[in-house]
């Protein structure tokens, strides 16, 4: 089978381009041959056949066009390429196809390029019978993988400028989401910005040491404002990026649930600069709450992004945020408690020790020093700990252990150092909450490879990031961590935000939202008619007990808020909105 197409970044998607291409070519030129019999197929084959790069352009839209419903098997591409091209084209299973003819693309030029139109509608007939996408989005995808399989083509004939140049139109004229994986000009000033604040690795980022700048007193990093008993805790993670949708949920968190506090778990986008400080965070939190005095009080932990520029950014927010300076926190690290001493936050900082961006550290822990403040917390308060990370204690989908091994069992994909620092004082740590991975997980009852029962873990890091379909944010590539099946719902290639809600009594509730990122049809009908129900994209529940009640596992609560609104509803005689409903992987955001 020939390969067309090599000079791609990914070298499994390029061989599965390659082995699309030739199938669909294959069964074009059959279908040639049987025109008596070409209406009833799903493609105009005259437009695909006049053209190969209109088949590369169909093979890279298929790879990327949202829920697939055909799943793609890349150790055998060449099977489940002909089994695609099959489907597409209408032919019965274990049907003959001819042998493959080469391809000879040819070098594009500024005259060759391809109509878009031409290839869109191509395109978008063949993709479209293999997808539940609209059309449009279709076509979107048809006419971005055009650019794609010209891009390649060029790098592999020479013409380097015309491949940057389409690189160019992909990324800035294709309407790529900011803060997402694809934001190619937006990340890579991350890059540039740790070159420029860290002048080659001869500057060190900023910190704020209990022993040094606190002079030592274990009071340092203490909130001296403390929650009310009964309190309403806003949690949000990887929310910095000044977006519409981030915004907006931000304001659910602040005026319709009306929460006492808000907690977030790290990242301001992309490098957490003073002025990406400024403008994503302390203006719209200004914004949302004008006065000081009466707006809920802002806690952060710094995240990997917030350190890309050293620090700055953070420090000069958390000296300015919360009005008065009892209701300030004056490090990177926290102690937040309620005024009953029942329950205490932790906030640590794991951000500081993945500072690179070209070379991300999978497994950071805390500077020893700061995990004695942590230790010290732990150990000598009366009441129950919930830990707050921005990187994971384990994950069933991003590595932090080095050890481990995709699709073992053991050893359990634990980060070592979290573990090191805090696994023999987890007897008083009733959860553990963290961002990092830009999704919403329940992880299930953990326990480490020697028996020892883990905190259960909850991953909060979807409060703005763009996460698309594409990185496969459910993936279980480590068996060993498994969690529920609650997840967030998608919509044309990219799933919802997230956030958590924590109500203090003598047990913790923590009640779990979904929210619609931008050009969602659910965001385009929640920003028209904001819905002030708070049933309004719930998921899921917490009930934890304190330290030392058993059992101290989660409990499930079966009433949900959806529950209660509606049969409030029904008692009054009126109607409840219907919440935004949970999805699984390829459905669509309920209309």
């Amino acid at each position: 089978m020939s390969a067309p197409i090599r000079t791609v970044r990914d070298p499994k998607l390029s061989a599965w381009q390659s082995a699309v291409h030739d199938t669909l070519r294959r069964e074009v030129e059959d279908a040639r041959d049987a025109r008596a019999t070409q209406a009833d197929r799903p493609v105009e084959t005259d437009v695909l056949a006049g053209d190969p790069r209109a088949l590369g352009t169909t093979a890279f839209a298929l790879a990327n066009a949202p829920a697939p419903s055909v799943v793609v098997a890349v150790d055998n591409l060449a099977g489940a390429a002909d089994a695609l091209g099959r489907k597409l084209m209408g032919m019965k299973a274990g049907a003959a196809a001819p042998a493959a003819k080469p391809a000879e693309p040819v070098a594009p030029g500024a005259n060759q390029q391809p109509d878009p139109e031409a290839l869109a509608s191509a395109a978008t007939q063949v993709t479209a019978s293999a997808t539940d996408a609209s059309e449009a989005e279709v076509q979107k995808q048809a006419v971005l993988s055009a650019h794609f399989y010209d891009m390649a083509e060029s790098a592999r004939t020479g013409h380097l400028i015309h491949a940057l140049v389409l690189l160019w139109k992909t990324v800035f004229w294709w309407g790529i989401r900011k803060y997402s994986t694809g934001d190619l000009r937006g990340w890579i000033t991350t890059v540039t910005q740790y070159l420029k604040t860290y002048a080659w690795g001869t500057r060190q980022p900023m910190y704020r040491d209990w022993k040094e700048e606190g002079g030592g007193s274990q009071s340092y990093g203490v909130v001296d404002w403390r929650l009310p008993k009964n309190a309403k805790i806003g949690i949000v993670g990887d929310w910095g990026t000044g977006m519409p949708d981030a915004i907006a949920l931000l304001h659910r968190v602040l005026h319709v649930h009306k929460v006492d506090a808000v907690l977030h778990l790290g990242d301001v986008y992309y490098s957490g600069t003073r002025g990406e400080f400024r403008n994503n965070v302390m203006k719209v939190y200004n914004q949302l709450c004008p006065d000081p005095a009466q707006c809920p009080p802002f806690y952060a932990i710094p995240g990997n992004h917030c350190y890309y520029s050293r620090g700055p950014g953070f420090y000069e927010t958390i000296d300015q945020m919360n009005g008065t300076h009892a209701r300030r926190q004056q490090a990177s690290f926290f102690c937040l408690r309620s005024e009953d001493d029942a329950w205490q936050f932790l906030g640590m900082d794991t951000g500081i020790n993945d500072r690179k961006p070209l070379s991300a550290t999978p497994d950071p822990g805390v500077r020893d020093s700061e995990a004695d403040w942590h230790l010290d917390k732990i150990a000598n308060f009366k009441g129950s700990t919930v830990l707050l990370s921005h990187h994971q204690l384990f994950s069933s989908n991003g590595k932090v252990n080095l050890a481990a091994k995709e699709g073992a069992q053991s050893p359990a994909n634990i980060n070592p150092n979290l573990l090191r620092q805090f696994g023999g004082a987890l007897g008083k740590v009733v959860a553990w909450l963290w961002g990092h991975e830009h999704n919403m997980v329940i992880y299930n009852p953990m326990s480490t490879d020697d028996g020892r029962a883990l905190p259960p873990g909850r991953l909060v890091g979807s409060s703005a990031y763009e996460e698309t379909r594409l990185e496969n944010p459910y993936g279980q590539k480590y068996p060993s961590v498994t969690f529920n099946d609650v997840r967030l719902s998608n919509e044309k290639g990219y799933y919802s935000h997230g956030y958590a809600i924590a109500t203090l009594g003598e047990a913790m509730e923590i009640d779990y939202y979904q929210f619609p990122s931008s050009g969602t049809t659910e965001w385009t009908r929640y920003s028209a008619t904001p819905n002030p129900e708070l049933s309004y994209g719930w998921l899921y529940k917490d009930t934890l007990r304190p330290a030392g009640q058993q059992p101290l596992a989660v409990e499930i609560s079966s009433v949900t808020p959806a529950d209660a609104q509606a049969a409030e509803a029904r008692a009054a005689g009126g109607n409840v909105a219907e919440p935004l409903a949970a999805a699984g992987p390829g459905e669509p955001v309920p209309a």
